[in-house]
């Protein structure tokens, strides 16, 4: 006969695993760095903040190769203040070298371990939150296969896509919405200092945000 267990042993053993809570960092202010909100749909929990020069970063891996499929990791970490929680993206990290195509993009294992070397390198204490690639002439959109990755490897309700296509001008967050991956009606781009805020109306008015 197995031996038995109390009451305190066995609620001790079916307890959920700890899971820190988000740090308490104030989030992007207007009064301190240049805020732009993007679009007036709904305010979902998280709400996503995206550093001006990780933008760039994509708009500029997107050109070089503008006629094959690019991408990369997004880096950065969930936060809390007053207000709430909120998804604070500081920096986004091409794939190098990997296998392009003009309609897909293949992170191999050389890529992603790169990438990953790269984040813990130069943001040992921020998290990989998600992934942006690009679409030339197609239009934006998640893709089956897409969806398939980000359910996969970016399945927390914090972890977003960003899709962009610099021939049609368009560019677009994907987020979680309990189970279902939406475009972001919402979010915002903030300049980390005055000299990136400067840059933020030039990407806002180039480049559509919305598929």
């Amino acid at each position: 006969m197995p031996p038995t267990r109390d009451d305190d042993e066995l609620e001790l053993e079916l307890e959920a695993p700890l899971v820190a809570a988000p740090p308490v960092r104030p989030r992007p202010d207007s009064r301190q760095v240049v805020v732009a909100q993007i679009g007036d749909g709904p305010a979902l929990d998280p709400a996503v903040y995206l550093d001006v020069r990780a933008i760039e970063t994509m708009f500029v891996d997107a050109q070089r190769h503008q006629e094959y499929e690019t991408g990369g990791l997004l880096i950065g970490e969930l936060c809390q203040d007053a207000a709430g929680t909120y998804l604070r993206v500081i920096s986004a990290l091409p794939a190098g070298q990997t296998e392009r195509s003009p309609v897909s993009v293949t992170f191999t294992h050389r890529a992603w371990n790169e990438m990953l070397a790269h984040k813990e390198s130069l943001y040992p204490d921020h998290e990989v939150v998600g992934w942006y690639h690009t679409h030339p002439r197609m239009r934006v959109f998640l893709s089956a296969p897409d969806r398939f990755i980000h359910r996969s490897f970016f399945g927390r309700p914090h972890d977003i896509a960003i899709v962009l296509d610099l021939h049609k001008r368009e560019w677009a967050v994907f987020r979680w919405h309990a189970d279902c991956i939406e475009v972001a009606k919402q979010f915002f781009v903030y300049g980390a200092n005055p000299s990136d805020g400067a840059r933020i109306p030039g990407i806002i008015g180039q480049f559509g945000p919305f598929a």
